[in-house]
């Protein structure tokens, strides 16, 4: 199954290699950083992807050194675009690597097949590690079988809620510092519009979107256990 990320495949099913999301998911991981006075000197990302996160946290972190791997060389192509003074790209794996003060995993180990014997190998790169994990298992999701959906287009072989995904990073050793559910979705209530949407994205946005905002308002947790939509941001050590 990973050989989708070399051959083209995936690049095929996913043209951007979802740098529209690379600016908010920087922001989480800087947040994240902040909030727990993450080390983060010197920083790899383990499957950087098109390299846009890595690139957006070197602009932000200009003192810090960002390194990003990835098996892909469609990936690489894009990420070395995106080199800079302090952030560099390598086609390759970050597994035997190690030094480093944090270690991201942004929405990778649900691609991997032995997902225990990534964790426990990357646990070795560096003191902090911060992972973003897509939590595909919810009621809703269950429901109408949208765990083949992410197994066909975005290639997720592992399906996780957030018990599962803490249970899964402890098992494998590692201390959680501190968690948080992400709106994967990007949608709130400041930028909440009907204006412009119509069809399928309309129907969405009634059917799906705005229980989902109200159910999160009130409870992330039961948001993503019943309605998913949401991710969970892990800081551990």
């Amino acid at each position: 199954m990973e050989s989708i990320y070399k051959t083209g495949e995936y690049l095929e099913h996913n043209r951007g290699w979802h740098t529209e999301d690379s600016a908010w998911k920087a922001d989480q991981i800087a947040g994240a950083i902040e909030r727990h006075n993450v080390a983060h000197a010197r920083v790899c990302d383990v499957g950087c992807g098109a390299g846009e996160v890595m690139r957006q946290l070197a602009d932000r972190y200009p003192a810090s050194q960002f390194t990003g791997y990835d098996l892909s060389p469609q990936a690489y192509e894009m990420a070395r675009q995106r080199e800079t003074a302090n952030c560099h790209f390598v086609l390759g794996s970050a597994l035997e690597e190690s030094g480093f003060d944090l270690a991201l995993a942004i929405d990778v180990f649900e691609h991997i097949e032995d997902c225990y014997d990534f964790l426990r190998r990357m646990k070795r790169i560096a003191t902090w590690k911060i992972f973003h994990i897509p939590l595909d298992m919810s009621v809703l999701a269950v429901a109408v079988n949208n765990q083949m959906w992410s197994r066909r287009e975005v290639g997720h072989l592992h399906y996780f809620s957030k018990e599962t995904a803490l249970a899964t990073l402890s098992d494998c050793g590692y201390e959680i510092v501190g968690h948080q559910f992400t709106n994967s979705q990007g949608l709130n209530w400041q930028n909440l519009t009907v204006g412009g949407r119509t069809g399928r994205k309309l129907t969405k946005l009634l059917v799906l979107g705005l229980p989902r905002l109200v159910l999160t308002t009130v409870s992330p947790a039961l948001s993503a256990r019943f309605l998913g939509g949401l991710s969970l941001l892990v800081v551990a050590r």
